[in-house]
């Protein structure tokens, strides 16, 4: 859908259906974790052991993200990438996000 809500939550869903991230993976995400000019995206793994894996960033999830940033993001001095959508803080629960 085109509702801010709606294009967040697929930026969202492409990351955890693409990758296989975990929820907590997608909610600590931030924006320096996108390397746009090599097309590469890092993620620190929340498991355990604190370790950064890089992956190909896929056309179609790199499309998702970064129109959720362009149309839907609000500016904010948070560094994570996805907020609420009036900006006062970083998402907390990504099954509720989704879920609608």
């Amino acid at each position: 859908g085109d509702k801010p809500s709606d294009i967040r939550a697929c930026a969202v869903l492409m990351l955890l259906t693409v990758y296989g991230l975990r929820p907590s993976e997608v909610k600590s995400l931030v924006l320096s974790d996108f390397d746009w000019e090599h097309e590469r995206l890092t993620i620190t793994s929340t498991k355990q052991i604190r370790r950064k894996r890089i992956f190909p960033l896929s056309r179609p999830v790199g499309e998702a993200v970064l129109r959720y940033l362009q149309e839907v993001r609000p500016r904010s001095s948070y560094k994570n990438v996805f907020l609420t959508l009036d900006g006062t803080r970083p998402i907390r629960d990504i099954y509720m996000l989704v879920s609608r």
